[in-house]
């Protein structure tokens, strides 16, 4: 059997004779030949639809057309087949111009074509030949490649993206890969993902230059992707020369991490988190304390840690199971949750004890409200296993800076103070400083006592005339809250409204103050006895999204007209939000009410509230009154805001006035009416109700009412 290569050759002349004459100079020993002969284009245009020839041989000038003219024939069948000009036109031009277009060899007719045509088409064939070997391995490679793990580019020396595989594309949104794909260069593509925001950009692209230079041999970097379908994805990137082809190049890798980081984050979860509660641990707390002291340090705030014990959980577990005891753990975990505000921290310490994390408190003793809540909270009855359970729990309470400067310092104060606490018995709270704690326990006891007072009946509701000026007539009165405790007698507002503001009972309190109020109006209104009566409202009361509701609630019910209720904001609520603070002021200038803003001066920005907001009435705030007439300073702006409010076409009210001299003043510049000692003070229902009936002017020199029991 003969070794000898069998090619198939297809000759494309219009002359028979030279057709014939190639084909007698293809004869060789090296080969056999299957030849095929075509006259001109058409000819060959059946041939071509049948299997590709090894190689094609072309006369140029084909009388219907040219050599050029088969090239791009055979090119548009048979791709990969060479084809060589075999001709008797010797012309330089047509052979550059040829060769340049993809012909693969240019041969003249001569007296020796017998010798060199066998030679010249083994030389294009081991040339097509290693063309396609190389083709065959480009393909692999590139199979070998897409198979990777990894989206993977070939970058060249000037940073162009040569190749990438398969995955490469998926690595970009459909819209991107253009930009990203081969042809490209990676230092723009680092560029443009730099200008968008990409943190790791700039490093990636610094970092594959000294690769590309030859400084470094690789770069690795871990990163963060949000994908569309994968929010947070993880790579790794892997840049490596690629030396030993000795172009200059690098192969950039990103191998997807996602499942290796998910368990990493996992096992930092477990190793600093609660498995039964989801909660940080001791570990996970101490971090986050350490965390806070720093901040606390460089804001001046304070910081409390309280510890928190359940008392006789151990009864739960012995009598109901461990899984009841379970379950009673996550349900003192939702109330506590429920229970903190925004930003505090819960921990579980071990068994039955949990930990709170408080930041930003102006002083240690704006934890006791917190502290109150959570016993309070924890005293609820709940449900396990069809048993009712009533918990009770003892607190301790250390503080930063006081202390304790680390967080190990905080975990062994609170212990202590707690171990004081469960020695006063069951729900008593302790803080660490021992100078703190009749403080912090009568703060406590008021908390306990101001919930119970509003459904006691303890609280009462006292008004204080508003006069006009000069007349002294009784206009409208201010609705004020007052609060006679039990044991303690009477409480100061400014003691226990803090106190109502930061646990939330504040809510309750101020409906209680709203309806008596209203109640209160709608009867002297009917009776032709007063014109208004004005309610505070607090911070919480204004962003509650039921205070208009419960406002129209409460005129309906009474059957009040809305115009005998005027509501007062200080400006500093005002200033806190103005978009939210236009919006409810809107809602409650639609139903009717008069709208006031109370302490005006004491804010910023003033002048552009008075224009954003609906408001009806401006009430200079005492701190300007009370050292009138003698400081000009004063008298100054009460004459400035008086005029102002004025042009506005605003009703003016003084607070504070004490004095006859106070009173001449706001008379003389005009303002419409004031409220203060110098008046009246605040009065119960009744005595206000004699006043009224009695017609009697304000002030009463030297005279005390009269009241019939």
């Amino acid at each position: 059997m003969s070794d000898k290569r069998n090619l198939k050759i297809v000759i494309v002349d219009d002359r028979a004779a030279d057709r014939e004459l190639v084909r007698e100079a293809l004869v060789s020993d090296d080969y056999t030949a299957d030849i095929i002969a075509a006259d001109g284009l058409a000819a060959l245009a059946p041939i071509l639809e049948g299997p590709p020839a090894d190689v094609v041989l072309t006369d140029f000038d084909l009388g219907c057309g040219d050599g050029l003219e088969v090239l791009n024939l055979v090119r548009s069948k048979w791709p990969d087949t060479p084809v060589m000009f075999v001709t008797g036109t010797g012309s330089e031009e047509i052979a550059i111009a040829a060769m340049r277009r993809g012909v693969a060899d240019y041969v003249l007719k001569t007296a020796d074509l017998s010798e060199l045509l066998p030679l010249r088409l083994l030389a294009v064939l081991r040339q097509a030949d290693a063309l396609t070997e190389r083709a065959h391995a480009l393909l692999w490679r590139g199979a070998v490649l897409d198979a990777l793990p990894a989206r993977i580019a070939l970058v060249g020396a000037d940073g162009t993206i040569m190749h990438t595989n398969a995955r490469w594309d998926d690595y970009h949104d459909p819209a991107l890969r253009a930009a990203c794909g081969a042809g490209q260069n990676y230092f723009e593509v680092c560029n443009r993902a730099a200008a968008a925001g990409d943190p790791d950009a700039a490093l990636v692209a610094h970092k594959l230059r000294e690769v590309l230079a030859g400084r470094s041999a690789e770069f690795t970097h871990e990163y963060a992707c949000t994908e569309p379908e994968r929010p947070e994805a993880w790579y790794r990137m892997l840049v490596s020369r690629t030396d030993s082809r000795g172009d200059g190049g690098a192969v950039v890798a990103h191998f997807d991490e996602t499942l290796r980081h998910t368990m990493q984050t996992r096992l930092d979860f477990l190793a600093n988190h609660d498995t039964l509660t989801g909660l940080p641990n001791r570990a996970g707390l101490q971090q986050r304390a350490n965390e806070a002291i720093g901040r606390a340090h460089l804001d001046g705030t304070h910081l409390a840690l309280l510890v928190i014990d359940l008392d006789a959980f151990k009864t739960i577990n012995d009598s109901l199971g461990i899984r009841a005891g379970d379950e009673v753990l996550q349900i003192v975990t939702a109330t506590l949750k429920s229970t903190l505000r925004d930003g505090a921290v819960l921990a579980r310490l071990n068994g039955d004890e949990f930990a709170v994390l408080v930041e930003g408190l102006a002083s240690p003793e704006a934890a006791t409200p917190i502290a109150g809540q959570i016993i309070e909270n924890l005293r609820r009855p709940i449900h396990v296993n069809g048993q009712e359970i009533v918990l009770s729990a003892g607190i301790g309470i250390a503080c930063h800076p006081g202390d304790g400067s680390t967080a190990d310092d905080l975990l062994r104060c609170a212990d202590s103070a707690l171990h004081e606490a469960k020695g006063d018995g069951a729900g008593a709270v302790r803080y660490f400083a021992s100078g703190m704690n009749a403080q912090a326990l009568e703060n406590l006891r008021l908390q306990v006592d101001l919930r119970h007072a509003i459904a006691d009946g303890q609280l009462t509701v006292q008004y204080q005339p508003v006069v006009s000026l000069p007349e002294g007539q009784i206009m409208g009165a201010e609705a004020l809250v007052r609060w006679s405790h039990p044991e303690l007698g009477m409480i100061p507002p400014l003691r226990f409204i803090p106190i109502a503001e930061e646990t939330g009972l504040i809510l309750p309190l101020g409906e209680f103050v709203l309806r008596e109020a209203v109640s209160r109006a709608a009867d002297w209104r009917r009776r032709g006895l007063l014109g208004y009566v004005a309610v505070n409202l607090s911070m919480r009361q204004f962003r509650d999204a039921e205070l208009a509701e419960m406002i129209q609630k409460a005129l309906a019910e009474f059957r009040c007209p809305p115009s005998a209720l005027r509501i007062e904001l200080t400006e500093s609520m005002l200033s806190a939000s103005p978009e939210l603070a236009r919006q409810v002021l809107e809602k409650l200038h639609a139903i009717g009410v008069t709208i006031a803003i109370d302490d005006f001066g004491t804010g910023y920005s003033s002048l552009s509230y008075l224009k954003l907001f609906p408001l009806d009435v401006l009430k200079i705030d005492r701190s300007f009154v009370k050292d009138t007439p003698e400081d000009k300073d004063d008298v100054a702006i009460v004459r400035a805001v008086i005029a102002l409010a004025q042009s506005l076409g605003l009703l003016v009210i003084a607070e504070g006035v004490e004095t006859e001299a106070q009173s001449s003043l706001l008379t003389a510049e005009g303002c419409d009416a004031a409220q203060g000692y110098r008046f009246s003070m605040p009065l119960p229902a009744r005595d206000l109700e004699w006043l009224l009936r009695s017609k009697t002017t304000l002030p009463i020199a030297e005279q005390k009412l009269a009241v019939s029991a």
